[in-house]
């Protein structure tokens, strides 16, 4: 059978990875498999009845093979049908599980165990072998379109899956886009209102350290940050220029009281240099007088003694 062989390859091409990507898409390939190992024991199922029928008889051999693989479909069959009927399953495959149920559970297989059983107690068959053919081609039609149904659910399911993913890729690439516009707007506004001011601001605040005082403080107008940190320099520039304005002052009043010093000590040291002389010229005098007088007292003893 093509559709089998087909069947098959498709499932062998399908691992274990596959199964553990989504929990939907591992149930539809277990309903996958499981479809197909009801098609495939019902099969080789109908070989061992078509035989008995041509030779009419059932060999134990055959007896026993026909219950395995009866055993088989009656293991598989009713985890299927929990799958299929589970809440959120496809539709199409509950439709496909509930055409096997009515065709070949319901009327296929008895039809089958009253051919065992005619063909077990000596009787013929109750349908030749040309017509039984005809019969479970047409249920096996049924069975294979559940794993061919699986097949088609999981393609879709997928491809919306695919459709999902993409969309939700364009929209995480336009989220991207935007965020990194929004870094660029970003970094643009903290350059322009933030790290060129502080540039400026630096520069004044040099210069103020350096003493230069006459500058102009800028972004002192501004209403922000940048704002108060101006108007902080602004004052400190006062403060300093308040400052210097005193030292400037309290220099020009030593520079003063060191003049007056100097001027008082020039006419102490003038004044003490012409008392000196005074003194000196007086001490003088007072020797000449002095000598004068003894020159004097002298001449007036020698004259008493004349």
């Amino acid at each position: 059978n093509v559709a089998v062989d087909a069947l098959s390859l498709i499932s062998r091409d399908m691992g274990v990875q596959l199964r553990q990507t989504d929990p939907t898409v591992a149930e539809l390939i277990d309903i996958k498999d499981f479809g197909y190992t009801i098609r495939a024991s019902a099969g080789l199922q109908r070989n061992v009845y078509t035989e008995a029928i041509k030779t009419g008889t059932l060999t134990p051999e055959n007896q026993k093979k026909a219950a395995a693989l009866g055993g088989e479909i009656n293991s598989v069959w009713p985890m299927l049908q929990d799958l299929a009927n589970r809440d959120g399953a496809d539709p199409k495959i509950k439709d496909s599980v509930d055409q096997v149920q009515k065709i070949y559970f319901d009327k296929i297989i008895p039809l089958s165990e009253s051919i065992v059983t005619a063909i077990s107690t000596g009787a013929p068959s109750p349908m030749g072998f040309e017509e039984f053919q005809k019969i479970t081609n047409q249920s096996f039609d049924i069975l294979v379109a559940v794993p061919f149904t699986a097949l088609d659910v999981m393609d879709d399911y997928v491809a919306k899956m695919n459709k999902d993913a993409v969309t939700q890729l364009t929209f995480n690439s336009a989220l991207l886009v935007f965020v990194v516009l929004i870094g660029a707007f970003g970094a643009f506004v903290v350059r322009s209102k933030v790290v060129k001011p502080l540039g400026k601001m630096t520069d004044a605040m040099l210069e103020v350290a350096a003493g230069k005082l006459g500058g102009e403080v800028p972004y002192a107008t501004r209403k922000d940050e940048m704002g108060e940190l101006a108007g902080a320099l602004v004052i400190f520039k006062e403060n300093a220029a308040q400052r210097e304005k005193a030292e400037a002052a309290t220099r020009l009043e030593e520079a003063q009281k060191e003049k007056r010093r100097i001027a008082i000590d020039n006419m102490i040291t003038d004044f003490e240099g012409n008392i000196a002389a005074y003194l000196k010229d007086v001490s003088v005098s007072s020797n000449d007088m002095q000598s004068t007088a003894q020159d004097m007292s002298g001449y007036a003893i020698g004259t008493s003694d004349e």
